[in-house]
């Protein structure tokens, strides 16, 4: 376990770093990251696969401008599933939290395999149903927790 949470922080630097230079990646999954062959306690976590990966604008503020850059169709159908945002499920622009979403999918998929309840989910309406769920649940749990304080 201490090695997943290793490498998912180390994930979560390189989707970082690539946000700070003004890209969104658009396919975040663990097969998209490499590790370098250094020591494990000291390794880089190489951030790979940029077919999709687009331009993002921001404001003097850092936030986002809403430019269309729809997935060319071709390319959605090679987008894995179990990982793909709620957004990306929706064809709506994606956004650097998109990449966080699918990095969440990742690092839980890593801790705690076969966690994903829609991993054996073939049907992309099905599975974007179940993702809204999970999330509606994780957030009925926070709120729960946000009250008591």
């Amino acid at each position: 376990m201490q090695t997943a949470v290793r490498i998912n922080k180390r994930m979560l630097n390189a989707i970082r770093n690539l946000h700070t230079l003004g890209f969104i990646h658009r396919n975040i999954q663990p097969s998209n990251f490499a590790i370098g062959s250094q020591k494990a306690d000291t390794a880089i976590v190489f951030i790979i696969g940029f077919s999709l990966a687009a331009r993002i604008e921001l404001d003097s503020n850092g936030f986002e401008i809403d430019v269309p850059q729809k997935l060319p169709s071709r390319r959605i159908n090679t987008l894995n599933l179990m990982y793909m945002s709620r957004r990306c499920h929706s064809t709506l622009n994606l956004t650097r939290m998109d990449d966080i979403e699918s990095w969440l999918f990742s690092c839980l998929e890593m801790c705690m395999m076969d966690c994903l309840p829609w991993k054996k989910c073939f049907i992309a309406s099905e599975a974007f149903e179940m993702k809204k769920e999970f999330f509606f649940h994780q957030r009925k749990l926070f709120s729960g927790i946000n009250e008591g304080i």
